[in-house]
């Protein structure tokens, strides 16, 4: 696999903040060349869960080596605040108690001009003396080069009615909506101010405007309230885009 380093706190470099250089880690990302992933997940030998999620947003499918993976690639498809996220973004050098130790982040989310490295583990994994002494590490070390660290669990991920809600608008919402139905369903709000979820759920003023509304609160022309179960009697908005949207976890 070809890398080049995008950014390092070793001398001469200029990612962050001047400190005084006792305190300042050791520490370089490197992304593969042309966009491939840093290591492989999926692959005939492997005895995990592996498999391939059909993201809308990022045009392609998207390789996870867990379920718990997979569920966060649900919640970011869901989120409109979410631009981009990858899974096995990159290689990352850094040195922890005198020892040069390589780490593989899970999934690089950009929501607007932040940049965040997630890891996904299960809340005993995360709970490890390794793992939050390297956590601990790479969020003192990382926003020095312009990125976030956090490490997320399983059952953060699982949660009802988030996940829930999510996957009701990705099974509904994944083709677009055209000028037309948007304008249609544009008109429709502005008149009323807001719509329950049964309208279109039932059917009754024409299946496909259930589809073009998952795909508007996909796309973050209209929002809910994600922490509460989606229902018939859930209420549902035009955006102001002057207001930003909800965290995705």
């Amino acid at each position: 696999m070809k890398y080049f380093e995008v950014v390092s706190t070793e001398a001469g470099a200029t990612a962050g903040p001047a400190i005084p250089p006792a305190r300042t880690p050791t520490i370089s990302i490197e992304f593969p060349v042309g966009g491939k992933r840093a290591r492989e997940v999926i692959s005939r030998s492997n005895s995990k869960a592996t498999g391939k999620y059909p993201s809308w947003k990022m045009n392609r499918n998207v390789h996870y080596e867990s379920l718990h993976e997979c569920n966060a690639f649900k919640l970011l498809d869901a989120c409109p605040e979410v631009s981009y996220f990858g899974e096995q973004p990159c290689r990352i050098r850094y040195v922890m108690n005198g020892e040069l130790r390589i780490h593989y982040p899970d999934v690089l989310v950009k929501i607007h001009a932040t940049k965040e490295l997630l890891e996904i583990k299960t809340p005993d994994d995360a709970a490890a003396e390794e793992v939050r002494e390297r956590t601990e590490f790479m969020q003192r070390a990382l926003p020095l080069l312009g990125f976030r660290y956090r490490v997320l669990t399983s059952d953060l991920l699982s949660q009802s009615p988030r996940l829930n809600n999510a996957e009701t608008l990705l099974r509904f919402g994944r083709t677009p909506v055209s000028p037309v139905v948007r304008e249609q369903i544009r008109q429709m709000f502005m008149a009323s101010g807001s719509e329950r979820w049964g309208t279109f759920q039932t059917g009754l003023i024409g299946t496909n405007y259930r589809s073009a509304v998952c795909r508007l609160l996909l796309e973050g022309a209209l929002k809910i309230d994600f922490n509460q179960q989606l229902c018939q009697e859930s209420l549902i908005q035009w955006v102001d885009h002057s207001i930003g949207g909800a965290s995705w976890a």
